[in-house]
This record gives C-alpha cells, sequence and structure tokens, in this order.
C-alpha cells in the first residue's frame, strides 16, 4: 500500500493553489477599511494621577468608604439635567449629550451597508427609554450628524463639534497643594 492513495488528486490541488488566492483578496476587499485611523480610534491612555488616585481610594478603609459612597449618590440624584446655557456650551468628547429633557447616550455602532450608531434617548420627567438609529447626514436637531465611524459619532451645530464615544474614560479632577 502506497501513500499516493491518500494525497488528493492533481486538479483539486490545482483548484485549492487557484481559489486560495482569490478568497483571500474577496475577504481583505470585504473587511478592509480604506479611511486611515483617526485620533478618535485609539483607545487614549489614562494619565498617571488618575490610575494613582484609583489606587489610593481602593485602599481606604471599610469604614470611610461606606460613609462616601452615600454622599456620591445624593449628588447624582440632585443633577437631574443641564440648563439651556450649559446645553448649549457642551463640546469635544462627551459621554452623554442633553438636548432639552432628553439625554442621549452612545450604546453601541453597527457596521452594515452604513454604519449606524445606536442611542439610547432617555427622559428626564418620565425616565421613558427608547432607541434611536443615526447614520452620518442625518440631523439630531439642532444637531447634524458629520461622522460615524467604529467607535464614536460627530454632530456639529454651527461652528461646535462634539463626540459621543463607546468607552469614554471617567474624568476625575485632582487636587494640587496650593503653594505659600
Amino acid at each position: 500500500m502506497s501513500y499516493q492513495n491518500y494525497l488528493p488528486k492533481r486538479q483539486t490541488l490545482m483548484l485549492l493553489l487557484f481559489l486560495l488566492p482569490v478568497l483571500v483578496a474577496l475577504d481583505w476587499r470585504l473587511h478592509h477599511n480604506n479611511r486611515p485611523l483617526t485620533q478618535g480610534d485609539l483607545i487614549p491612555d489614562l494619565p498617571a494621577a488618575i490610575t494613582t488616585q484609583n489606587q489610593t481610594t481602593s485602599q481606604l478603609p471599610a469604614a470611610y468608604a461606606s460613609k462616601a459612597a452615600p454622599e456620591a449618590a445624593a449628588s447624582a440624584k440632585t443633577q437631574l439635567g443641564l440648563t439651556a446655557d450649559a446645553q448649549a456650551k457642551q463640546q469635544g468628547l462627551l459621554s452623554r449629550l442633553y438636548i432639552g429633557e432628553q439625554i442621549y447616550r452612545l450604546r453601541g455602532i453597527i457596521q452594515r451597508n452604513k454604519t449606524t450608531a445606536l442611542l439610547q434617548v432617555e427622559n428626564l420627567q418620565g425616565g421613558n427609554k427608547s432607541r434611536l438609529e443615526l447614520t452620518a447626514g442625518d440631523e439630531l436637531p439642532p444637531y447634524q450628524v458629520l461622522e460615524v465611524s467604529n467607535k464614536r459619532i460627530v454632530l456639529q451645530q454651527g461652528e461646535r463639534q462634539l463626540w459621543l464615544q463607546l468607552f469614554v474614560p471617567a474624568a476625575k479632577t485632582t487636587t494640587t497643594p496650593s503653594q505659600p
């Protein structure tokens, strides 16, 4: 018995050698993103101060940590929305967007024929939640959707631009010692 009985036929090998590059080229064509990476596509590094602060917070005594938690929850409940002036000043990278009595949060990006942003819309008065799908060129009054990428949505109103991005790092303020 010879090993040649177990080898594929010459025609099968030629067909595989022809199909392999065709399939690789087709896969590359379907899944290749032609646009270059932008600043928002890269996950930012957190500053060392935030990392240090998180480590010291986790080392607090349990008695102090239990007292600090209700204060943080109470302050979060008191802030229901933004004033009209504060809404007009929203710009840059945001974790949520306030428009009137609505809060918009980016919850996902779907890549179909067009890249679509999925937003969760929450009413401040009733707490009703709904979903909204936006693509580039759509309007979210008073904003125009400029771009929907694989990690964020870019909105513009006049000269002002803002971004709703997936996985926005929490902003923490650090206090610096005062100098005499």
